[in-house]
């Protein structure tokens, strides 16, 4: 069955309002788990370890549900207001490792320029699309697929992502980093000072 453009519109319409009583009770059967987990992998680590480790998978999925409120309330989608989705995502963003306004305007950016692959960004690489990778040297070549492996990915791609995320932010914050005429920051870019050429 063919669903055209104004039905889908029609049928996502009433999940771009936010809800507050829904947002409240997320936040409740969200964060309450979330630290009664983290207190019994503390409490856990008295009688074994591997019984921390148990816990932690749990742990992990509400850290997860935690990360998806930030996400909603940097699309300002959480709640009504735009003030309380940037309090929200900022505690939810300090209880994931991951600074709040940085990763939204990362993220905003991301959706503006997902589609468009001839355009390099910093965090894409360069090798996009089939077409280009075919046409890349050897070394070009095994850096996309290294880029891509599903391991590296899921395993490496995350902390190294975080750490980079609030490496940055840090490093904004310090002034350490030189105001850009537009884009977003290079990687390089943290490690210069405003002085620097």
């Amino acid at each position: 069955m063919k669903v055209d453009a104004g039905d889908w519109r029609a049928i996502v319409l009433r999940y771009q309002k936010p809800d507050v009583r829904r947002a409240v009770t997320q936040l409740f059967t969200t964060l309450l788990p979330l630290a009664a987990m983290m207190y019994a992998m503390y409490l856990s680590l008295a009688w074994s370890y591997w019984l921390t480790l148990a816990l932690s998978v749990p742990t992990a999925g509400f850290l997860v549900r935690t990360f998806i409120i930030m996400h909603d309330c940097g699309h300002g989608s959480f709640l009504p207001s735009q003030r309380w989705n940037n309090l929200v995502g900022w505690v939810t963003g300090v209880l994931t490792a991951t600074p709040y306004s940085e990763w939204r305007h990362e993220h905003a950016i991301h959706h503006a320029t997902a589609g468009d692959l001839d355009r390099p960004r910093p965090w894409r690489h360069r090798y996009a699309h089939r077409g280009r990778v075919s046409r890349a040297r050897a070394w070009g070549r095994l850096r996309y697929r290294l880029y891509r492996n599903p391991v590296l990915l899921l395993v490496f791609g995350p902390p190294i992502s975080c750490l980079a995320s609030v490496f940055r932010a840090a490093s904004h914050q310090a002034g350490l980093q030189r105001p850009r005429a537009s884009g977003p920051p290079t990687w390089a870019s943290p490690w210069r000072s405003p002085r620097s050429p």
